[in-house]
């Protein structure tokens, strides 16, 4: 975990083998949500329609540098499709909406490899629970954890269990996961948390 110093921005703290973007000479799509404090509905929807969409625009750009089969590009479009959205759902959850700060997106592919960045505002009254989670992730066995995970939220009341998006896209894409938090130092200057996704394709 790296910490320094920086304006506002009084901490930061890195989790996992994070890897800065580097749009360079690569692919890269950009995209920006803003939140709505009064339609939840809405916000799901929009992210659902963005997930679909970069699955098509980045399939399309990773099929321009090399020749895929059939079911290669079925495969990785869905596998960009359902990681995009299950960021958006957990930048969803984990945004402070009263902030007026939009949900952040980034997707890039670097050679043979795609990276998901989605950087969205956080409470900080909730940062010390999430990356206490993060650590059981990065720490614990995909595997198990997520069959923990899943007899958990059988038994769970709201059905919600931490994490289980996470694990699924680790287990089932063999994906690297890190997050990158700007914690701040002023009362009015929010905080901000950039999850990172690397997949090879």
């Amino acid at each position: 975990m790296a910490i320094q110093r920086q304006g506002e921005i009084a901490l930061k703290s890195v989790f996992g083998n994070y890897v800065e973007s580097d749009s360079g000479d690569w692919e890269f799509l950009d995209v920006a949500i803003s939140m709505s404090s009064d339609s939840a509905e809405s916000d799901w929807r929009k992210n659902t329609l963005c997930a679909e969409f970069i699955g098509k625009y980045m399939l399309n750009t990773i099929e321009s540098h090399k020749q895929t089969s059939n079911s290669e590009s079925r495969d990785i479009k869905d596998a960009i499709n359902y990681i995009a959205n299950e960021l958006f759902e957990n930048a969803v959850k984990f945004t402070t909406v009263v902030s007026n700060k939009a949900i952040c997106f980034r997707v890039e592919n670097v050679g043979n490899v795609v990276r998901f960045y989605v950087r969205n505002s956080i409470d900080k009254a909730r940062i010390e629970s999430f990356q206490k989670l993060i650590s059981e992730l990065l720490s614990g066995d995909p595997a198990e954890m997520y069959f923990q995970r899943i007899e958990a939220n059988e038994e769970s009341e709201s059905g919600n269990t931490s994490g289980l998006g996470y694990l699924s896209i680790m287990n089932d894409y063999d994906a690297g996961l890190a997050w990158k938090f700007d914690i701040s130092s002023g009362a009015d200057t929010p905080s901000y948390v950039t999850t990172m996704i690397q997949i090879d394709v």
